[in-house]
């Protein structure tokens, strides 16, 4: 009873601006006999095969200690998970009760699942196959392992990469051969090193606000970051480089190819030479280490935007990264029973106390 209570509050709460919701769990809640809501699945390729193949749906991954494996796409779904680093020495504590990840390994998209966009999720690697163009896919706020990759040979367009972490060294379409147009990579934190190089017919690919180690890339529009490597080279080739906090002495440690437009050592307002312990915290949980420190240089840093000048970084911009990938909906953070978890003998009800938010 208690996790039928529980489910029912998720599933209102997350009801409120829905089309159809599909819910997901692996848990024992699903196996054992007790009633559960309608659309509730235990495997998510079941709630896949029964989203509608018009687009709308919104698939609620719920956070398990179990993955659920790798998927392929071929209509168009929302699918929403709980978030990461939600708890001990690295994570940012009572933003939700529960505190596992919403784990998938592979995410294949093909024809047909243009306009999918995936929230707060853990995932290994994104693979764009067949899927068309205009691509229309966003990925926000999801905790990635691995790369982000495409055919060889195709075109993919529309892309929005938002406010996600990066643990590992990223790759991000990394393949020549690829032809890419409107791909927007801005206010992530990569942990590590950034790969991006798409074919020359490419164009307007903008890399904003985001923090990370060492940048390899080609074509890029690129402003408002921060570059935390004090060694090694950093790489762009056809980038406009422009209001760019690097730890680095970029004069010395970037390898460039032609520059369009204002860049380079000491140009584009580019700031260089920068303590890392000056620019952000560098401490706490693990992505809330990177916002930034009293006084950084970074604050106010950004390109000028109609007189506006925003912070540098993944916390900077219009639509700034939100501490564990935390999605937009309401969600739970703390949750009692004051009574105990079962019903009294006698009474039709349990008493429980809940808080939420609503994390617009």
């Amino acid at each position: 009873m208690k996790k039928l209570i529980i489910l029912l509050i998720i599933v209102f709460c997350g009801a409120l601006n829905a089309q159809n919701i599909l819910r997901v769990n692996n848990g024992v809640l699903l196996n054992d006999s007790s009633a559960v809501p309608p659309n509730s699945f235990s495997n998510i390729n079941d709630a896949i095969q029964a989203a509608n193949p018009a687009g709308g749906d919104i698939i609620y991954l719920e956070p398990s200690t179990t993955p659920y494996g790798s998927i392929t796409l071929e209509k168009p779904v929302t699918i929403v998970g709980n978030g990461y680093y939600l708890d001990g020495s690295s994570g940012n504590p009572d933003l939700q009760e529960n505190t596992s990840n919403s784990r998938l390994t592979t995410i294949t998209l093909r024809d047909g699942s243009e306009g999918s966009r995936f929230v707060g999720l853990q995932v290994s690697n994104f693979s764009f196959t067949t899927i068309l163009s205009p691509t229309n896919i966003t990925i926000e706020k999801c905790y990635i392992l691995g790369s982000i990759s495409g055919t060889s040979n195709n075109s993919y367009s529309d892309v929005e990469i938002r406010k996600n972490f990066f643990f590992n060294s990223a790759s991000i379409f990394n393949n020549a051969t690829i032809t890419l147009t409107d791909i927007f990579v801005e206010n992530n934190i990569f942990r590590s090193d950034i790969n991006s190089n798409s074919s020359n017919s490419s164009s307007n690919l903008v890399f904003r606000n985001n923090v990370g180690s060492r940048p390899f890339l080609t074509g890029y529009y690129v402003a408002n970051n921060i570059f935390t490597s004090t060694s090694g080279t950093l790489s762009f080739t056809n980038c406009i480089i422009r209001n760019n906090i690097f730890a680095s002495n970029q004069s010395a440690n970037v390898t460039v190819g032609p520059i369009s437009g204002p860049g380079g050592a000491n140009n584009g307002n580019n700031l260089v030479s920068q303590s890392v312990a000056t620019v952000i915290v560098n401490s706490g949980s693990l992505d809330g280490r990177y916002q930034l420190a009293p006084g950084s240089p970074a604050i106010g840093g950004g390109v000028d935007i109609s007189g506006n000048k925003p912070d540098c970084g993944p916390f900077g911009g219009n639509d700034p990264y939100k501490l564990s990938g935390i999605p937009d909906i309401p969600t739970i953070y703390e949750l009692t029973f004051p009574n105990g978890n079962a019903v009294p003998t006698g009474s039709p009800t349990l008493t429980i106390d809940l808080k939420t938010r609503s994390n617009n």
